[in-house]
């Protein structure tokens, strides 16, 4: 009887990932659920994991810098067309 190959990465941590693609904040919360899974288990932490939450992060960070830009791109267009702001010259 063969002993079947234990598989590269865990699953968690590929779902993690591809989560992190699409989702990032969810990939974070996947990455940082299958590294806990991996230390409680006694074994070393997929890299795909940890990848997962470094891509999540910066991802993250990104949309979060997306949404104040077109915030104040619209208030700009908003107030700058109310003539509430004034020049700066």
């Amino acid at each position: 009887m063969t002993i079947p190959p234990t598989p590269r990465h865990d699953q968690l941590a590929v779902a993690a990932f591809v989560c992190a693609l699409l989702i990032p904040p969810l990939g974070v919360a996947l990455g940082i659920v299958a590294r806990g899974e991996a230390d409680g288990a006694g074994r070393p932490a997929s890299g795909l994991a940890t990848a997962a939450i470094t891509v999540g992060v910066v991802g993250s960070v990104l949309i979060a810098i997306s949404i104040l830009f077109a915030v104040g791109a619209v208030a700009l267009l908003v107030f700058g067309y109310l003539g509430l702001v004034s020049d700066f010259g």
